[in-house]
């Protein structure tokens, strides 16, 4: 029988999410400073993306600038085959070349960077250099457990699984959140391609962690050697780091137990800041529920449960009879009114040489940016508007918005 504490929980949800939308509007803040009276406020015209130049950037001391030597190939036929993306933001080095692409899924709702570094120098920065700041030493570990929160235990109390089964962790980080598990009694698995990481959840876990990437054809074989499927699999704050989470999810299901299910947790994407999401490629993807659940449909799963909270998508999904459809995303005007709003593009005109500040208080970030050119303030509105009913179409006339940034060299920001 669930208990009084997990009833009241199940009924307080709802509110909790009227409160959280009731809120969004103070999760950013932009603020402008009007440029002098020298400054010509030329060059505006109707139907005109807005453009600017970056200014700067803070955040997280452990977050810093990385110039990448890399080729950023595009992501084709992405998510779906044929399907028209809609840009939401492209960035630009000094002398005009494009290098990231941010888009939006319409028949999905996926958000996405269509241009990312190439898988090798992905990998090899996650095996290398991802979180090179806040390695463990093992001779800590008591002190390090005091310090992580058992989550994903706690939200999987929420759910019924099987007690004992077998648990593959990907991407398990330190291993804290396996090592509660463990406690609990089931047989635990990791997989982490930072080989820091790795090896000290290894010694936390007395258990062999496998160090490897988390997608490509080595994965697979990786799994193959771990004698078995699994009854639970899940992925969290890993599925929006991923060049394909759909291969990933693909991939996986071959390992998941006819009875098992994958869970997913994620940021919502209502809660990220786009403007540093579009060069902090930390985060390749971001997800509204819809747009996870479509996804995963596409893998071959269907929901099961919604274990969601606040700021953040946890699913719960099970094996469909194959590859499921997704049902139109109707949040294309919501997904971009929330970039708007960001840059305040709808609720007061910008001009060449006005200052825009983006602060997200989650994550502690904020971006600087000096408008170059600017749409109509009337003209951004209307386009919101017309897309509710004449869907993402309308929104092209004023998208993708331009971020130039002052180096030759494709430059991002990492952890």
């Amino acid at each position: 029988m669930a208990s009084t504490a997990h009833i009241a929980k199940e009924f307080l949800r709802p509110a909790v999410r009227a409160v959280r939308r009731l809120m969004e509007k103070d999760v950013f803040e932009a603020r402008h400073w009007q440029p002098g009276s020298k400054v010509q406020f030329s060059g505006i015209t109707v139907s005109e993306p807005l453009e600017v130049d970056f200014l700067w950037y803070s955040g997280p001391e452990n977050f810093s600038q990385v110039f990448v030597d890399a080729d950023f190939p595009v992501h084709q036929d992405y998510p779906l085959t044929g399907t028209k993306l809609l840009p939401l933001i492209e960035v630009y080095t000094a002398s005009g070349r494009r290098y990231l692409s941010l888009v939006h899924c319409p028949k999905t709702g996926v958000v996405f960077h269509q241009l990312l570094p190439s898988h090798e120098w992905q990998h090899k920065y996650y095996a290398e250099n991802w979180d090179a700041s806040g390695q463990v030493q093992s001779a800590n570990a008591d002190a390090f457990m005091k310090t992580r929160g058992n989550k994903v235990e706690k939200i999987l109390t929420r759910a019924d699984l099987k007690a004992g089964g077998r648990v593959l962790d990907v991407g398990c980080g330190y291993g804290d959140q396996l090592f509660y598990l463990k406690q609990k009694g089931y047989q635990v698995f990791g997989l982490e391609p930072s080989r820091h990481r790795a090896k000290f959840a290894s010694q936390l876990l007395g258990t062999p962690i496998l160090n490897s990437p988390v997608e490509g054809e080595q994965v697979h074989a990786n799994l193959s050697g771990l004698g078995g499927k699994f009854d639970l699999i899940y992925l969290n704050h890993v599925f929006e780091h991923l060049y394909d989470p759909r291969a990933v999810a693909a991939m996986l299901r071959e390992f998941l137990a006819d009875d098992g299910v994958l869970m997913i947790g994620v940021p919502d994407y209502f809660s990220e800041c786009t403007t540093s999401f579009s060069n902090l490629i930390i985060h390749t993807h971001s997800f509204t529920k819809n747009a996870l659940v479509n996804l995963l449909g596409l893998a071959g799963f269907k929901p099961k449960q919604d274990l969601s909270y606040p700021g953040y998508v946890y699913c719960l999904f099970e094996k469909s009879a194959g590859e499921r459809a997704p049902q139109e995303d109707p949040l294309t005007e919501k997904v971009v009114r929330h970039l708007f709003r960001q840059f305040n593009l709808v609720s007061r005109q910008l001009r060449p040489g006005h200052v825009v500040s983006v602060a997200s208080f989650i994550g502690n970030m904020e971006t600087g940016y000096r408008v170059k050119r600017a749409p109509i303030l009337a003209e951004a509105r209307q386009a919101l508007n017309d897309a509710k009913s004449k869907g993402a179409e309308a929104l092209r006339r004023c998208l993708p918005i331009k971020i130039v940034m002052p180096y030759e060299q494709p430059c991002i920001w990492q952890k």
